[in-house]
């Protein structure tokens, strides 16, 4: 088994899954309030776990900041 493999499994911190994401990527809302939104990512912040998701509303781009485990890649999201 890789060593990376390993050193995960004996790790004391909870592992979490994430999908690959990259800037500029469409992306969906998977869970809480905003569910079902679609938007653009605009920026990651791996330290903190957030991300920055621009979606559009009534035709104006609006910025909102998200737990990273709460967005999905959508499929064909390459831009």
């Amino acid at each position: 088994m890789p060593l990376c493999v390993l050193t995960m499994v004996n790790a004391a911190q909870p592992l979490t899954i994430h999908s690959y994401l990259r800037e500029g990527e469409r992306v969906g809302v998977a869970r809480g309030r905003l569910a079902g939104c679609v938007g653009i990512l605009d920026r990651v912040n791996a330290r903190r776990g957030r991300l920055i998701v621009n979606v559009d509303v009534f035709g104006k781009s609006v910025s909102i900041e998200l737990d990273i485990g709460d967005v999905d890649a959508t499929p064909g999201s390459s831009l």
